[in-house]
This record gives C-alpha cells, structure tokens and sequence, in this order.
C-alpha cells in the first residue's frame, strides 16, 4: 500500500516515546519482478497510458510505477543531541488513518484524510499557518488529486493565512515507488530543508479543471525553484 513506508515509521516513532527502543532504522522497498501486478493495475484503470505520473495537471490520466528504497534513523532529539548527530530534521507528529470503508479504492476519502491533517497537528501543538509545505499523494488522477487537494485546502486554509502554502508531490519527479512513496516524499522534504529551497513541480503544466483556483486561498503548485526562508520550517508528507 502507498502508506506503508509511513506507517512503518509511525510505528518506531511511537516505540521510541514509548522506550521500547533507543532507536530506529524504518522505511519501505519497492521491487517489481513479475508483470501480473502491471496487467491487474492498467485493467482496473491505475496506470497511465504516457507513462507519466502528472500531479495535479490537466493531463492527469493515472500513474507510472516505479522502483524504490528508501530507510531513515530515528532517534529522540535529545538523544541525537547527546551523540552529536548530524540532525537533517525533526518529526513533530506523526498520525494514521484509513478510508473509513466509505469509498472505492482508487477514490480517497476527503473527510477522513481531513481529520488526519487535524489530528496530526493537534499532536504536535501546531496551527494550519505553521505549515507551509505539503509533500503530497499527488499520483496524477483525474479524480483523485482534486479530492485530495480539496482535504488540504479544508484543512489548512480555512482561516486566513499569513503566507502561501505550497503543494507538491514527488512522483512527478520518480513515478510512484508504491510501497515506499511515502519515504521518498520525506527523504524529499529532508533534502529541501538542507538547501532552503522548494523546488518546482516536475510534470506540471497546468491545473487539472477539476481543482479551484489555488491563489484565492494563498495556496500555490510550485512553479520555479523557491527559498524556504521561513525561520521555522514545518511540512506535512502524506504517502
């Protein structure tokens, strides 16, 4: 499943607070060996005929598969304080859901991935203005971005906001690595928060129809590479 890299982090966060572990390694694999899962994915209308995942652009007809790795270490922060660690980011929160068994598989559940941002933040004693970037699902379908972009701008944009919030997925970039999206999108947002940048998004031209206009709510799909100049810098990844 696209979450199961972030939900295996999840889980060693949690046994960490916890003491059952000091420490963690936790991520996903993405290995394709056989072509079945290819034939049952395009008959039930997953993939995209171009080959080409396209997230939250017009041309969105489905996703691109792709192969993929991806492990982080987790410590507590006084821990990785105390051992002098190169410390690349922080989770503040971290929470799981599921689609309340109200929807198809290939449809998300807005309500329920709504309730996910908020409980998220909750945790971790945040507001929706402290966020500034969402590493998101962003497969490039024609149904599926609206509904997800539509649960973030109810989720984080319903009060005014002081700055723009960008959105973005890294499957424009890489296809989606399935099983390890969710690590990727993470090892992602790490990487911009070393360079103070938030890069544009690959595979975009133009906003699929479906999805309101981004700039009333101070939302924005990154179109050129931007300074991440925050003094805090706080993101949102969703597998």
């Amino acid at each position: 499943a696209c979450s199961s890299s972030l939900v295996a982090i999840n889980a060693a966060c949690k046994a960490i607070v916890a003491g059952e572990c000091s420490r963690a390694v936790a991520g996903g694999t993405n290995v394709i060996t056989s072509p079945y899962d290819y034939r049952n994915l395009a008959a039930a209308g997953f993939l995209s005929p171009t080959g080409q995942c396209k997230p939250f652009d017009a041309d969105g007809d489905g996703y691109c598969r792709a192969e993929g790795v991806g492990l982080i270490v987790l410590k507590s922060l006084a821990t990785a304080i105390e051992e002098n660690d190169h410390i690349l980011g922080t989770i503040a929160s971290s929470a799981v859901s599921q689609s309340l068994n109200r929807s198809q598989i290939t449809v998300p559940n807005g309500e329920s991935q709504v309730a996910l941002h908020r409980r998220a933040m909750r945790i971790a004693g945040l507001r929706p203005n402290d966020v500034s970037y969402i590493e998101a699902h962003g497969t490039g379908t024609s149904v599926g971005d609206p509904i997800e972009m539509s649960s973030i701008r109810e989720a984080f944009c319903q009060s005014p906001r002081s700055s723009t919030l960008y959105v973005a997925s890294i499957k424009g970039n890489i296809g989606h690595t399935e099983a390890s999206a969710g690590v990727a999108g993470l090892i992602k947002v790490l990487l911009m928060m070393s360079h103070d940048s938030i890069p544009e998004q690959a595979s975009h031209s133009s906003l699929n129809p479906r999805i309101p206009a981004l700039e009333p709510d101070m939302m924005a799909i990154p179109r050129r590479l931007t300074p991440w100049c925050r003094a805090s810098r706080v993101a949102c990844v969703t597998p």
